[in-house]
């Protein structure tokens, strides 16, 4: 049987704008819905957003987060909101910790966490990123190297 998936990406979420989106799944009737970063416009929102679209949906909602998700807020506050909500709703996948999710009989998916990698971008133009400043870890650090590192 053909099983269908909606993908959502940048989103970026505002409480006025959740029940639009919820209406759209709803109007498609997928098997489950992947939002694939910025679901939030920030972390301050995003876990509230979250369980929004979690009580207003029973099919499988799949996540992994991006940059905004963690605006204003830490990894380690985001990180842990999302295991709680991991916890209380199964139809929730945060791909990143869910290992190999089946989607078919024979096909699986897995999703990891991250945005513009570091490592690879042109220090030129990384440095200017607000995320420096915008998340909690990232702005303790001293320096480029150590925030490219991490």
């Amino acid at each position: 049987m053909k099983k269908k998936y909606l993908r959502l990406t940048d989103t970026h979420l505002f409480p006025w704008n959740r029940i639009s989106i919820v209406n759209e799944i709803r109007r498609e009737d997928p098997d489950g819905v992947f939002i694939t970063g910025d679901i939030s416009q920030c972390g301050l929102t995003l876990l509230a957003d979250l369980e929004f679209l979690l009580k207003n949906i029973s099919i499988p909602l799949y996540i992994v987060t991006g940059n905004h998700c963690y605006h204003l807020s830490s990894f380690e506050k985001i990180n842990t909101g999302l295991r709680v909500l991991c916890e209380k709703y199964s139809n929730f996948h945060w791909m990143p910790e869910a290992g190999v999710l089946p989607l078919t009989e024979t096909v699986g998916i897995i999703g990891t966490t991250g945005w513009m990698d570091a490592l690879a971008g042109d220090s030129r133009f990384i440095k200017y990123t607000i995320d420096w400043f915008l998340i909690k870890e990232l702005r303790r650090l001293s320096g480029m190297k150590e925030r490219i590192e991490y």
